[in-house]
């Protein structure tokens, strides 16, 4: 069975077929984050189709932000699915020990988890998180909260299933680079931050530069992402990625595409597939596919050495309206489509071409001119002029309006045609342009990259 995950940046807007896209992708299981899609977006051709189930997270709070949505082939088709974390408190009471209902409400508001539950052949069953992990504003502490309530949320359902006797594999935008290997520029203490830390606590094997530093940082103050009143056993997990490729330097999933740092791999891995330790004798592969564009992240694959079994289904197929219609069960899902959704053909006029848009419409119009034998010719002349001073102000007029940029000075680093920025920041230079080297951003040391290059434009 094969699991891919990819942050797709908004799912309308890749490009060509979904279907056709879906089968290139050669996987049994697409899991896609920020699909910034509100139920009132969702139309059928992204809901149903045809060989593929599929299971959607909303955002509430905003329209066109988060969203995740896990697409199942036919013969992997779940038992089960779930619309976000949280049971109700008498199926997962550990829940309720570390928050209250407002922040399980506030946590569950932005679409950002779905789990499937798949039938193993050996009985045992695979839940599968699809989580797109908060990313932080380090100087917003309301959502810096809220990342960690969200990991620590995250792990609390992990373990659930794991006490039950459950595979577990979480999948999605994690948010957060795990080692030093995985950032293009480490900071100091790089492995202090305790999104990193989090990320020590869940894997194994344990990191060795932090395996002694504990939860409790000091007497009175824990890490914002430890639980308070349940003990979780740490290391449970494993980054299916580094099994395989423990040491593989500039391995990254995300970058800048604003700067144009997927031209020198510029970026960073945030993007995992972890498994629990029971699933390592079952892991085949697993790589990243920065090959695979359309989106500031790409996709990372992992193979399983398991077979799923299919359930029996019966039932007619789900219309769209259906589907959108307020449900008892938090289970999100749409089925394939039994046949392929008929198109309306609809009648459009005759496409315009550009040139007869901006001419203008010809009336007929009888124009009566009296003459007389006394009349001289100045006149005529006169409204000759006329039309040739409105025709020449006309077009100077039109050329102005259209009149480019300037050219583009040599950048001094490469003697290459600089690129035209804006600046977006708030201060006096505000909406003020600017020209900069136009290569992408990358370390200091690499001639590759971009140069210091910069001029302001006048």
């Amino acid at each position: 069975m094969k699991i891919l995950t990819w942050n797709v940046n908004g799912l309308r807007s890749l490009k060509g077929d979904l279907a056709v896209m879906l089968d290139d992708l050669s996987a049994d299981i697409v899991c896609f984050q920020e699909t910034k899609i509100t139920r009132d977006m969702l139309e059928e051709p992204l809901a149903l189709v045809q060989g593929w189930s599929s299971y959607f997270a909303f955002s509430r709070k905003r329209t066109g932000y988060s969203g995740v949505a896990t697409f199942c082939r036919t013969h992997v088709t779940p038992i089960d699915a779930q619309e976000g974390l949280t049971y109700p408190s008498a199926d997962l009471p550990d829940l309720a020990t570390e928050f209250s209902s407002a922040e399980l409400k506030d946590l569950e508001a932005e679409g950002r988890a779905v789990v499937t539950v798949h039938q193993l052949h050996d009985d045992r069953t695979l839940a599968l998180f699809n989580l797109y992990c908060p990313r932080a504003d380090p100087e917003r502490a309301d959502r810096l909260a809220f990342k960690y309530n969200f990991y620590k949320l995250v792990e609390l359902r992990a373990h659930h299933h794991l006490r039950q006797g459950h595979h577990v594999l979480i999948v999605g935008d994690v948010n957060t680079s795990h080692r030093s290997l995985d950032h293009c520029d480490p900071y100091e203490e790089f492995e202090m931050h305790p999104g990193r830390q989090w990320l020590d606590h869940l894997l194994f094997p344990p990191n060795p530069k932090t395996r002694n530093t504990p939860v409790q940082v000091s007497e009175d103050e824990e890490q914002p992402w430890a639980c308070l009143n349940v003990q979780l056993e740490p290391h449970q997990f494993v980054d299916t990625f580094r099994h395989f490729h423990p040491e593989r330097a500039n391995a990254f999933t995300c970058w800048n595409t604003k700067m144009n740092c997927r031209s020198t791999n510029y970026g960073t891995r945030i993007d995992y597939i972890l498994a629990d330790r029971g699933l390592i004798p079952h892991l085949g592969q697993c790589d990243i596919h920065p090959e695979i564009e359309g989106s500031d992240h790409c996709p990372v694959k992992c193979e399983l050495n398991v077979t799923v079994n299919f359930p029996e289904f019966a039932g007619q197929q789900q219309k769209l309206s259906q589907f959108l219609q307020v449900r008892s069960k938090r289970s999100i899902g749409v089925d394939e489509p039994a046949v392929p959704p008929k198109k309306v053909k609809v009648e459009k006029p005759t496409q315009k071409t550009l040139h007869s848009f901006f001419q203008k419409t010809v009336k007929e119009t009888k124009i009566v001119l009296e003459t007389h034998p006394s009349s001289s010719p100045e006149p005529v002349v006169q409204v000759q002029e006329w039309v040739e001073q409105r025709t020449s102000s006309s077009a100077l007029a039109w050329k102005a309006l259209f009149k480019g940029p300037p050219p583009a000075p040599q950048c001094k680093g490469h003697n290459e045609k600089a690129i035209l920025r804006t600046v977006k920041k708030k201060g006096p230079n505000a909406g003020r342009q600017f020209w900069c080297c136009g290569r992408g951003e990358g370390k200091a040391d690499d001639p590759q990259a971009r140069c210091d290059f910069f001029k302001w434009v006048k």
